[in-house]
């Protein structure tokens, strides 16, 4: 982030373009962080699970802090809305960043010098919007958590939501390379 400031910052003045750079390069790095606190939480919790009325075992994610509560596990209840407080934190850093990073993009799409250019900030877009779409589910499951539901929690840890979101990564970041091979972003 602070680099992101310093070249936006070389010519003495901060544009609006220089600030959502700067912006965009902080929500990632809180978006980064976040990712650390939501992983520490699924380890603690993804494994927890008991016994409902009926005998079936049940696991954390799979009933609401109150049915929980009424289990006699009113902390398996605590966890899912903690979890679900870190997930609005990841997410909401996450739609932040993609949200500058597209004003950004379509900015410069406007401005592109070639067809080239613009296509490959168009992939770069689409990347974003990946982003976007991750970070967006993640709020809206950390919401559900936060009221006491937490069967979208286990859906953001799944391993295909969390595949899409690094294949939109390693595009955003090919993409990116290719911009920078055309010395144009």
């Amino acid at each position: 982030t602070m680099i992101t400031y310093e070249i936006a910052s070389r010519d003495g003045e901060l544009s609006k373009k220089d600030w959502a750079k700067v912006g965009s390069a902080a929500a990632y790095t809180g978006n980064a962080l976040m990712a650390v606190f939501v992983e520490t939480g699924w380890g603690v919790m993804k494994d927890l699970g008991a016994f409902d009325e009926k005998g079936k075992y049940k696991n954390i994610t799979q009933q609401s802090a109150s049915q929980w509560k009424n289990l006699s596990k009113p902390q398996f209840g605590k966890l899912i809305k903690t979890f679900g407080s870190r997930l609005v934190g990841l997410g909401g850093f996450a739609v932040v960043a993609a949200s500058l990073e597209l004003w950004d993009i379509h900015d410069d799409i406007q401005q592109a010098e070639t067809a080239l250019d613009g296509a490959v900030m168009k992939v770069k877009g689409a990347a974003a919007i990946g982003f976007l779409a991750v970070g967006s589910a993640q709020v809206l499951a950390g919401i559900y958590a936060l009221a006491g539901q937490g069967l979208f929690s286990s859906w953001m840890m799944h391993p295909l939501f969390l595949g899409f979101a690094v294949l939109s990564g390693i595009i955003y970041m090919l993409s990116t390379l290719a911009l920078n091979y055309l010395k144009r972003d």
